[in-house]
């Protein structure tokens, strides 16, 4: 099943009830002043036996135009994060705004947010490449030109123009991991949230998709990108912020050169080269 931005399929029909404490104006008061992504000690636990807390008290903010890393071991918490936040799961307990509501602001959270979790579950196999971004942008609102134009642009900018006639499931890994790219860029949203969006991607693939973030914190200088992953040398030339988390536990959050200093490390050749030896340092081989 696939996540929609109304919340219709897939795990978004878990948040599609505003929650009873949920207060629009709340939303509205919040805007004006709320960097893109504020989190406040959030947790979670999932209900079966023998499992440790996913998340405890975790606090935290992406400001505009940044783009921050989330590393940790496997297990560490990064999916389930990246999931309150796209509000596909609820937390326990804390808070989180994201694009200034509340994320017992289900709809309203969805219409400003582009998501990439799980590219093998979350599109529609059957349809093909353009067929699937029609949906998706109907979702946020597109319609006619508009809609047809953006497909065309996003689809060209991820290099799937020329196989955008092909059902989802003729494509590779690493195709369907960038269509999920372009239907997260799709309604210019004011926050990215991205778990291991480059697992899939070849060289060229890893570099268009830098690319197109550096792009979008360009375009949409109001926005920020949370991003989950095991590699975050793909990203070094962007990240400003990189948030280190362990068994549900966020260890800290700071600048790669903050990280380098207290770890004692050296600064590198390469910015890719800092964030590969702080992986190493922070997480393990």
């Amino acid at each position: 099943m696939a996540w929609h931005p109304s919340g219709r399929t897939g795990l978004g029909q878990l948040a599609r009830r505003p929650h009873p404490g949920y207060h629009p104006w709340r939303s509205v008061l919040a805007r004006p002043m709320s960097p893109p992504i504020r989190i406040v000690a959030l947790h979670k636990t999932y209900r079966r036996p023998g499992l440790q807390p996913a998340l405890c008290g975790v606090s935290a903010e992406v400001m505009a135009g940044e783009l921050a890393v989330v590393i940790g071991s496997n297990g560490a918490g990064k999916t389930t994060l990246i999931k309150i936040l796209a509000t596909l799961i609820r937390p326990d307990r804390g808070e989180a705004w994201v694009a200034g509501h509340p994320l017992t602001a289900g709809p309203a959270v969805r219409r400003h947010i582009g998501v990439v979790i799980e590219p093998e579950r979350s599109l529609f196999w059957r349809l093909d490449a353009r067929q699937n971004l029609d949906i998706f942008g109907r979702g946020y609102g597109l319609r006619g030109r508009e809609l047809r134009r953006r497909i065309a642009t996003r689809l060209e900018q991820v290099g799937l123009a020329e196989v955008a006639h092909l059902p989802v499931g003729q494509l590779s890994a690493g195709q369907r991991t960038l269509l999920a790219l372009a239907r997260a860029l799709l309604p210019q949203p004011k926050v990215l949230l991205l778990d291991e969006p480059t697992r899939s991607l070849d060289a060229a693939a890893t570099h268009r998709f830098g690319e197109l973030l550096r792009d979008h914190l360009t375009t949409t200088p109001e926005a920020g990108v949370l991003l989950a992953t095991h590699q975050p040398e793909t990203v070094a030339a962007l990240c400003s912020r990189l948030l280190v988390l362990r068994h549900g536990h966020l260890v800290g959050q700071g600048t790669p050169s903050a990280w380098l200093a207290a770890a004692g490390l050296p600064a590198g050749p390469t910015a890719a080269d800092e964030l590969r030896r702080l992986y190493i340092h922070m997480v393990g081989a």
